[in-house]
């Protein structure tokens, strides 16, 4: 299988404009806060967002939730120790997810679950998309009969000046990522 044709669907619920802050809109700072709870594993933000996301994933995406899907966090990042427990932040809001609606998580290989529907990757911010594009990839490899997709709470826009509405859904569809004939990602939004 060709990756360079593969294109890897990709949604997300919030946007964040990295990078300004003089000039900042109160939905620019909303969301910055929004990346350093995500980032820093805050778990009372990580299950807020969780709770209102299962209430609206039907609607924003039909198929990427609920029963017969398996959340799988994605890497990118080492975890980070508190005390003497590893916390991530993508396996964190992947826990969040499923503890709020009839979703399965794996944080381990999928080798050995029974065949599923579709697998959903989770990821805290997406940029580039080239580590959601990479992880997807690897799993459709792995299970080329399964539908597999990607889901950032945050994506960036570097293309706007400010963030008006922090709240801006890529529904189910609408979003992907393709690799380049360079080897770099394209981000559609």
């Amino acid at each position: 299988m060709s990756t360079r044709s593969e294109r890897v669907q990709i949604g997300s619920v919030t946007v964040y404009r990295p990078g300004l802050r003089d000039s900042d809109t109160d939905a620019t700072r909303w969301a910055r806060r929004l990346v350093m709870d995500l980032k820093n594993s805050k778990p009372e933000r990580i299950q807020r967002f969780a709770t209102w996301m299962v209430t609206r994933s039907r609607r924003f995406f039909p198929t990427w939730f609920g029963p017969g899907v398996i959340l799988v966090p994605a890497p990118g990042h080492a975890p980070r120790l508190e005390g003497d427990d590893q916390q991530s932040s993508t396996r964190d809001i992947a826990r969040a997810l499923a503890g709020a609606g009839s979703i399965r998580v794996s944080a381990t290989p999928l080798l050995g679950f029974e065949p599923m529907s579709r697998i959903t990757v989770v990821d805290d911010v997406i940029a580039s998309g080239a580590t959601l594009y990479a992880c997807a990839r690897r799993l459709a490899e792995a299970f080329p009969h399964t539908g597999i997709a990607a889901f950032a709470v945050v994506r960036t826009m570097n293309s706007v000046a400010q963030v008006e509405e922090p709240l801006a859904p890529v529904r189910e569809g609408e979003g992907s990522i393709v690799l380049r004939p360079d080897d770099t990602t394209d981000r559609t939004p």
